[in-house]
């Protein structure tokens, strides 16, 4: 299989890029993600491609961010990325994750939040008091544009939190 990295801008709400997403795509299907790769398997490639292309190059000089599930932030492939010109947005787990293994992930976060690296988290994984303990390490909570709402804005302030609309397909969305 030969696969590439497709990538998205992140504005600010002014229109301004500050980031780009990136994804990993099959060559023969441009379009949607390769179902047939497990999550970890994905960051496996997609860091492999971004240290052959170059961060720096990938980014345009902005940093970059990947979907990183749970359990894949014990993979030692992540040490190999500049933290500072990276963004993982995190995931939900693909396997259960028991105390041990979530004590690992935990740590790794803050190993890689103290050299710089950002992280973000998807909202729906706050909804489980587990992963609350997170927050202390992320400056970024992602939302799905149709859920945001002020209750969630005030909460984001309050927590010191910037909050990532996702799911924009268009002008109206953005607006």
């Amino acid at each position: 299989m030969s696969f590439f990295i497709a990538k998205q801008g992140i504005f600010d709400s002014e229109g301004k890029r500050v980031a780009f997403e990136v994804y990993l795509r099959k060559k023969d299907n441009p379009h949607e993600y390769p179902k047939e790769v497990p999550y970890s398997r994905a960051t496996y490639i997609i860091i492999e491609l971004l240290l052959e292309q170059g961060l720096e190059r990938v980014g345009e000089g902005k940093r970059v961010m990947l979907n990183v599930s749970l359990d894949s932030m014990v993979n030692k492939a992540l040490e190999a990325l500049e933290p500072k010109k990276t963004i993982i947005d995190l995931i939900e787990p693909q396997v259960p994750l028991g105390n041990v293994l979530y004590n690992q992930v935990v740590k790794s976060i803050s190993v890689y939040s103290e050299k710089g690296m950002l992280f973000c988290i998807d909202a729906k994984l706050l909804k489980d008091e587990r992963f609350e303990k997170l927050l202390d390490f992320t400056s970024i909570v992602s939302v799905e544009v149709k859920n945001l709402d002020d209750s969630l804005v005030s909460w984001a302030k309050s927590k010191g939190k910037r909050l990532l609309a996702t799911r924009i397909e268009n002008e109206k969305d953005y607006n």
